[in-house]
């Protein structure tokens, strides 16, 4: 007679292989790559000089264990890595460390220009993931919880970050937040803002004028007010839809169409091209600025601003904050710009700073919060009154502008 088997009681015999399910990683997950598509990168490999990474593939995952973020770290992965990924690679990188705004900065500045940090993730084992970007945090509740504790950054090339794709998706998503609420207490002064631009041009009647990179339109709008004829431009479509019912709205008419300023829609020339906001999502400043120059016929003008990326306001959030948007990344100072639009024959007829850095901004923003709008006019007025002339006050201002003319 055979003898039965106790199931319950431990043989000599191997277990069948049981299949555990696992969680899918939520970073993954968001970050919509396949796991098998990504090398692991341990903190040893870092260390090692003799290290080399695998011979195929663009996605990465560097893994720190318990070693914080820090400028080192950022420094280290941008030297071993910026020249194997490719446009379209990717690094996640991971520590068990806690979630610091300060530390992830740090890594961050140290990645840059090789790279873009455009997600951060606070991470909580049992609970879902929190996401950082320049919009603000999101809980990740449509993935699952996480199983581990600490903090994690998403990097991409910086081509990949101001490819036209990524330019396009980032405008048409946040075209109604460019065009304004005329509701919003800080209306008059974005308002103001597309105003000093257009005026600091001194568009003639009957000019024909350019805004290029027009957003929603209202640098070219303010330039017509002032009888310029007006032909605008942007790569997305829906900032083109906005700038075409704003200036109806305002009782003018402008002649848009979708375009970069590598690759205008117009052909001739402009006797005044009015350039705002718009050159620190250029990949390359030379290149954009041969382009842009191409548009101003000889003798015309050239008004051309943006972020100041030396201003206190500028410099704190670099220092500070986790993630940035690509232009603050990406900002060229006022005194650069001279220098290259020097080099390309262009004599500086008018500078200006403009938008007082913090606290000055903050204060507006909280005002139009929580005051309902109660002192925002005044710092409007003070706003107005910074940028009437010419400052060398570059820490003072959060934007610049320049006038040039073509020789």
């Amino acid at each position: 007679m055979t003898e039965k088997k106790n199931i319950y009681s431990m043989t000599s015999e191997m277990p069948k292989p049981v299949h555990t399910i696992r969680l899918k990683d939520p970073l993954f997950e968001d970050l919509g790559v396949p796991p098998g598509s990504v090398a692991i990168v341990t903190y040893e490999s870092l260390q090692s000089p003799d290290y080399k990474l695998p011979e195929k593939g663009e996605r990465f995952r560097v893994e720190l264990g318990d070693v914080p973020f820090s400028a080192e770290i950022g420094k280290r992965i941008r030297e071993m890595f910026e020249k194997r990924t490719g446009d379209r690679g990717l690094l996640i990188i991971t520590t068990h460390a806690a979630f610091d705004p300060a530390a992830i900065a740090a890594m961050r500045n140290a990645l840059w220009p090789a790279y873009h940090s455009y997600h951060a993730y606070k991470i909580a084992e049992q609970d879902y993931v929190d996401r950082l970007s320049a919009e603000g945090f999101e809980k990740l509740l449509k993935h699952f919880v996480a199983t581990w504790n600490g903090s994690a950054v998403a990097a991409r090339p910086r081509a990949a970050a101001l490819a036209p794709d990524a330019t396009i998706s980032k405008f048409n998503k946040n075209a109604a937040g460019w065009s304004g609420d005329p509701k919003s207490p800080l209306y008059a002064h974005h308002r103001w803002m597309r105003k000093l631009v257009a005026e600091l041009g001194e568009p003639k009647p009957g000019e024909r004028t350019l805004d290029a990179g027009c957003g929603a339109g209202w640098v070219g709008i303010e330039a017509a007010k002032l009888g310029a004829n007006v032909f605008a431009f942007d790569p997305s479509p829906e900032m083109v839809k906005f700038a075409i019912e704003n200036a109806a709205a305002e009782s003018v008419k402008i002649e848009a169409q979708t375009g970069f300023v590598e690759k205008s829609p117009w052909t001739d020339p402009f006797s005044l091209v009015l350039n705002s906001g718009v050159i620190s999502f250029a990949p390359n400043a030379e290149l954009y600025l041969n382009a842009l120059d191409a548009m101003v016929a000889k003798g015309g003008r050239l008004v051309i601003g943006d972020v100041n990326p030396l201003s206190r306001g500028m410099q704190a959030r670099r220092a500070r904050v986790a993630v940035l948007p690509i232009r603050e990344m990406n900002g060229i100072g006022r005194a650069d710009i001279i220098k290259m639009l020097e080099a390309r024959g262009y004599k500086i007829t008018a500078r200006r700073y403009y938008q007082l850095t913090a606290p000055w901004d903050k204060w507006m923003h909280l005002l139009a919060k929580r005051a309902g709008g109660f002192g925002c006019g005044w710092i409007l007025n003070k706003n107005k009154a910074a940028a009437i002339r010419d400052s060398e006050d570059a820490a003072g201002f959060d934007s610049w502008l320049v006038r040039a003319e073509k020789s």
